[in-house]
């Protein structure tokens, strides 16, 4: 709305002082910094939230598999372990980074919209509509990539499996 009073100013529609113009401008840096500054200070404290957790789940797991018994450590191969530690922790410290983002898009969503309709009219709704249209794309491409990761995974684990018995011959060997 700063952006097309100042614009309407510039171009001669709507009658502007260069006081006003200038107010607009530093309006507009205002919002501009404002709003800079409210997500790098979300993104830094879900960020901060986002490393405690997995910490403390890489944390818990470690002190699990430290107190397996020697039937349970043959029964899961070390790579799960590590895929626990690893891939699973930094999944959930993307989650809690990224978790506000169930509330906001929605929001942003709604409020893009209404301000489209007040500035640009009914054909906003075109364009929102194509944007909706989509959603069923990502989510079919969502699924195909959470496949290939848990394909991944497994490949990872039997990977991490080999090595530790290959590293485990060696050091029976040098015994």
């Amino acid at each position: 709305f700063v952006i097309g009073a100042l614009i309407d100013g510039i171009t001669g529609k709507d009658d502007m002082t260069l006081g006003d113009g200038m107010l607009l401008a530093c309006v507009l840096g205002a919002i501009s910094f404002t709003s800079s500054w409210c997500i790098a200070t979300t993104l830094f404290n879900s960020r901060q939230l986002g490393l405690q957790v997995r910490t403390a789940t890489m944390m818990a797991v470690f002190e699990k598999a430290l107190r397996l018994t020697n039937a349970a450590r043959m029964e899961s191969a070390m790579g799960n372990v590590t895929n626990l530690m690893a891939i699973d922790a930094e999944k959930l410290f993307l989650a809690t980074q990224f978790l506000h983002f169930l509330w906001h898009g929605p929001c942003a969503f709604a409020l893009s919209l209404v301000a489209l309709l007040f500035e640009v009219g009914p054909s906003a709704i075109a364009g929102f509509g194509l944007l909706a249209m989509l959603i069923p794309t990502q989510r079919y491409l969502s699924k195909r990539i959470g496949r290939a990761r848990r394909l991944m995974s497994k490949v990872t684990d039997g990977r991490v499996h080999l090595m530790s018995e290959i590293l485990q011959g060696i050091r029976c060997l040098k015994l």
